[in-house]
């Protein structure tokens, strides 16, 4: 009996009360104390104190900004003019989100630029509701960012919900003239170029959040869980509902060109760590055999949406692949990839360059930001459509299961994934190869830009450089 009250919720509530209080007083002695700070680090991490914000209340800093990116810290609903929190809920939960927009905000981000918001609240059931209006209110009909909510024991002050957030704010919107081209054109760009997506074939979400984003070389999964995209809803048994939710969130990855092993962090919740936490392992050396394995972090928490078991986000790097100036923007898929997102499809080449890049040129001009070329038993494949828009051709692609029909001057032909057999004006003609996909990239043996395009294709072994002269040049 003595054991069980000692490890109740109102008995362990009641000591870290105590030892709240303990803190408080240490953290005021330290603040009595503390150096100047200096809000530029080293390596030039700058930390956010912006006018009209609320203050911090211990060892933490409102926000700070590393580069394109802008990370806020857990905000709560604190009036910043009375630094205390507001009396009714709704009102705690709109100030919260308020408290976050003003933070991004000052450093050039809007609420739409937002790449990842996780919401702590200590109900699921009597909070998820609320801040999905306030979301609504705040973002409109969206597109929402990518969103993980989860129920915790206790929050700072005995508080009902905290959200903290990453947003993306180029500093030099110069480099990315082409996203914020394509913004003005795309309701799911961002006004700083954050791209929402919706990959056919993903899941359908659930509330005022969306599956995931691209801001800049970075893709930002929401929480994924082992819901079946076939049919939305929840895979019955425990492991293949786990291993669904990893599968959700790496098809959405994929789409953007990046893979398994390009996630740069996971972030795994589960409501039983000794029983879940091993299954997840298990989940893990299925899907990324021997390693090496992302950086991971596996929290323990009361609760998540429909009482669910496991949920898991992730963040993936894959390379901005630049939009060609030869297509409007919105009208075309982003590089070598198909606008639709689906699974590679098709004929598939996983060879990766013999020895060092490859460096490719076109009429003497060097293409840079594109996926890498690769040499086989073909030759040399490139990116199809980088090199090809640098020979002036234009490039449309919806769809892996789609033709790939490329239009320069009078000449137009039309391309299949896997199959030598090539359109060309209207006349079927079969090649000595066939265009292939490389990590999702439709790429082209340098044969095929003889035959088809009668350009002049020369390697340099030694050098290990394609030089690609174009036919009108």
């Amino acid at each position: 009996m003595i054991r069980q009250k000692l490890n109740s919720r109102p008995f362990r509530r009641a000591i870290a009360a105590v030892a709240a209080l303990q803190i408080f007083g240490a953290s005021l002695a330290m603040q009595a104390f503390a150096a100047p700070q200096t809000t530029l680090s080293p390596n030039g991490v700058k930390t956010l104190a912006p006018e009209g914000a609320i203050q911090s209340t211990g060892t933490w800093n409102l926000g700070t900004r590393a580069g394109d990116y802008v990370y806020v810290a857990g905000m709560r609903g604190i009036d910043p003019k009375t630094n205390t929190l507001v009396a009714d809920e709704k009102g705690r939960i709109r100030q919260a989100f308020l408290n976050m927009k003003l933070i991004a905000e000052s450093e050039g981000a809007s609420l739409q630029d937002a790449t990842r918001i996780v919401v702590y609240v200590t109900d699921m059931y009597r909070y998820r509701p609320m801040v999905n209006e306030i979301q609504q209110e705040l973002w409109g009909d969206g597109p929402y960012p990518p969103r993980t909510i989860i129920e915790v024991d206790r929050l700072n002050q005995d508080d009902i919900v905290e959200v903290e957030g990453t947003f993306y704010a180029p500093v030099n919107k110069t480099s990315h003239a082409s996203s914020l081209e394509n913004a003005a054109a795309d309701s799911k760009i961002s006004p700083n170029g954050v791209e929402i997506l919706h990959p056919a074939g993903a899941i359908q979400s659930t509330g005022t959040w969306d599956l995931a984003a691209r801001a800049g070389d970075n893709i930002y999964v929401a929480g994924m869980r082992g819901i079946d995209p076939k049919t939305n809803t929840l895979v019955a048994d425990e492991e293949g509902r786990i291993r669904q939710a990893f599968l959700n969130m790496k098809f959405i990855a994929e789409s953007e060109g990046a893979t398994l092993r390009d996630a740069s962090r996971i972030i795994v919740y589960t409501t039983d760590m000794y029983r879940y936490r091993p299954i997840v392992n298990k989940i893990q050396q299925e899907l990324w055999g021997d390693g090496p394995y992302p950086p991971r972090t596996i929290i323990e928490v009361d609760r998540l949406n429909q009482d669910d078991i496991v949920e898991v986000e992730g963040t993936f790097y894959a390379p901005d692949k630049p939009v060609s100036n030869e297509q409007p923007a919105g009208e075309q898929p982003s590089s070598e990839q198909p606008s639709s997102g689906q699974a590679s499809g098709g004929q598939a080449s996983n060879e990766q360059p013999a020895s060092g890049k490859i460096a490719v040129y076109v009429d003497g001009n060097k293409l840079n930001n594109m996926q890498a070329a690769v040499q086989n038993s073909t030759g040399v494949l490139v990116p199809l459509r980088s090199v090809l828009n640098a020979m002036g051709a234009t490039v449309t692609w919806s769809g892996m299961n789609q033709p790939i029909t490329v239009t320069q001057g009078e000449l137009t032909a039309k391309f299949t994934v896997g199959s030598k057999s090539v359109l060309v004006n209207g006349q079927m003609q079969t090649m000595q190869a066939a265009v292939q996909i490389t990590n999702n990239y439709a790429m082209i043996p340098d044969s095929l830009i003889t035959e088809v395009f009668g350009a002049e294709v020369k390697w340099d072994g030694a050098a290990r450089t394609l030089n690609i002269t174009s036919k009108h040049n």
